[in-house]
């Protein structure tokens, strides 16, 4: 590899078996040739980018939700343990129930951040 300007490689040195003498000019030359091909990817790799960026302006949008969902799932649980407290307190109710309950307040709060996600403009 001959780094030197102006080249100071003897030119017989290419006639050499197994010999590929490489300077500056052809580094430039294969460095311009990759840089064009990556060039040509540049309109794929922003469509990518785009698609991210709607992606993330949807997610940050529908996080908007997210505190009163977790205030309703919130009041969903204590309403729950109050209930459950009280029925416990009448009759033994078991664990069973407890586990039905709180996949209905999963349930419920998924259903209405779909809900919220697909109707924003009845959120309000």
């Amino acid at each position: 590899m001959d780094l030197s300007i102006p080249s100071n490689v003897h030119e017989n040195v290419k006639n050499l078996e197994h010999v590929k003498v490489v300077n500056l000019d052809t580094l430039s030359q294969i460095t311009n040739k990759t840089l064009e091909e990556r060039k040509k990817h540049l309109p794929h790799a922003e469509e990518i980018l785009r698609e991210i960026e709607a992606e993330f302006s949807q997610w940050l949008h529908d996080r908007q939700y997210a505190p009163t969902l977790r205030a309703l799932k919130a009041k969903l649980t204590a309403q729950q343990t109050a209930e459950i407290k009280a029925r416990e307190r009448k009759q033994n109710l078991p664990e069973e129930a407890t586990l039905v309950s709180d996949q209905m307040i999963q349930k419920i709060t998924g259903q209405l951040a779909n809900f919220l996600k697909e109707n924003p403009t009845k959120a309000t």
